[in-house]
């Protein structure tokens, strides 16, 4: 497999949204509220540019933490991945797939570690299937760099948010068989693809205490 993953991210400036904020006490209550029907903490486009030996291509494209070393099982090194189960097709272009807190449980583990306060290693990625066999690529950046133009000064994740859904929508996909045939027999597949990647929070209210610092909040 010609693994040429286009490693250039477009971040869209601006959407990183908490919300009110209110400060009562000396260093009291920090109230970071996130209304129902939330702005989308991050969104994200990425392009692929790749090709594989074969026909009939089956694609999907995925989002990954780095393998955790530090796991004692070895299932748990791969338990933070989404959409890399979804094949992909023609028809699927314009769709948006959801892993939400409602039903999709690799969610639990993706989030746990995009809110965990660790810079870690974060992949966007594609898996190319064709008959038994094909072929995979990730690429990976810190969270920090990944997510550089949606964090507030000093963050390196989404530390202290709730995550409700992240959504995979497939903007574009061409599947060009027998494209540039590098081998000259006709059994080569050109795929390119572009995708967005959108982080949602949870709708609600999230509280921070301070120390030494009483609040009351009264609707009105």
């Amino acid at each position: 497999m010609s693994s040429a993953l286009v490693g250039s991210i477009q971040r869209q400036r601006g959407l990183w949204k908490p919300g009110f904020v209110v400060w009562l006490g000396l260093g009291g209550l920090l109230c970071s509220a996130t209304p129902t029907g939330a702005n989308p903490l991050a969104t994200l486009h990425q392009s692929f540019q790749e090709g594989i030996y074969g026909v009939n291509v089956r694609p999907s494209f995925f989002l990954t933490y780095d393998h955790d070393e530090s796991a004692t099982e070895p299932a748990e090194h791969y338990d933070t991945s989404l959409f890399d189960d979804i094949i992909l097709t023609l028809g699927d272009v314009g769709r948006t797939f959801m892993a939400s807190t409602d039903g999709y449980s690799d969610l639990d583990g993706f989030a746990e570690r995009l809110t965990n306060g660790v810079d870690e290693l974060f992949g966007v990625g594609s898996k190319i299937r064709v008959g038994l066999g094909g072929g995979s690529g990730i690429s990976f950046w810190s969270e920090s760099e990944f997510f550089a133009s949606f964090l507030p000064p000093g963050a390196v994740d989404f530390s202290g948010h709730l995550i409700d859904e992240v959504t995979l929508t497939l903007d574009a996909l061409t599947l060009d068989t027998p494209g540039s045939d590098p081998n000259g027999d006709g059994l080569w597949t050109d795929i390119t693809a572009e995708i967005t990647v959108t982080v949602i929070p949870e709708p609600g209210t999230l509280l921070l205490l301070g120390l030494g610092g009483l609040a009351l909040m009264r609707r009105r």
